[in-house]
């Protein structure tokens, strides 16, 4: 039972929001709003105690919900790779997109470690917590382990946590916000 109340809660709350938004919002509205729903969901069922129970270690050092978390995102990481169809890609028009792309990653990178650099903080932490916001929190165990140092992992997959929950209330803010802005 233990290990089926994490899918159970996951699909309780992915149905909820699906009806929150569907019913509640129409038009271009209801998938900004369902990510919202979904994510204030989830962060709201991170704190309940019946949920902190589920993701408690195992025997493998692992919260108990990461595998199933992880299986997801394989799954979703192969659906989006199957979506693709580089044929209908027109690689000469997207090379702004691509330039643009590169500027924010390595911006942000330089910005994370001039940041890292001022607060003291190690190595280890900076690369780790560097992986997760760019990456994903999923690549966090990989390289805790090719750095051998376990003790990041919690740290990197809460930095990555975090970049999720507010990028993406960011990210659908400042979306708004451009769409509002007129330019001539």
């Amino acid at each position: 039972m233990r290990y089926a109340a994490a899918p159970l809660t996951a699909l309780s709350i992915a149905s909820l929001a699906y009806f929150a938004s569907s019913t509640f919002f129409a038009g271009d509205l209801a998938v900004p709003m369902l990510i919202l729903i979904l994510t204030t969901l989830s962060i709201a069922a991170s704190f309940l105690p019946f949920i902190k129970r589920i993701n408690r270690s195992t025997a493998n050092g692992q919260p108990a919900a990461f595998g199933i978390g992880l299986y997801f995102v394989y799954i979703f990481c192969f659906a989006t790779a199957n979506a693709c169809d580089i044929r209908q890609m027109h690689l000469g028009e997207s090379l702004n997109i691509l330039w643009y792309i590169l500027f924010v990653i390595f911006v942000s990178l330089a910005i994370q470690l001039l940041l890292a650099r001022l607060m003291r903080i190690d190595g280890d932490t900076t690369l780790t917590c560097s992986v997760a916001l760019i990456n994903s929190p999923p690549f966090v165990p990989m390289v805790a382990a090719l750095l051998n140092n376990k003790e990041v992992v919690v740290t990197g997959i809460t930095i990555g946590m975090l970049g999720y929950m507010l990028g993406n209330y960011l990210g659908i803010g400042v979306y708004y916000l451009l769409s509002a802005i007129q330019i001539p």
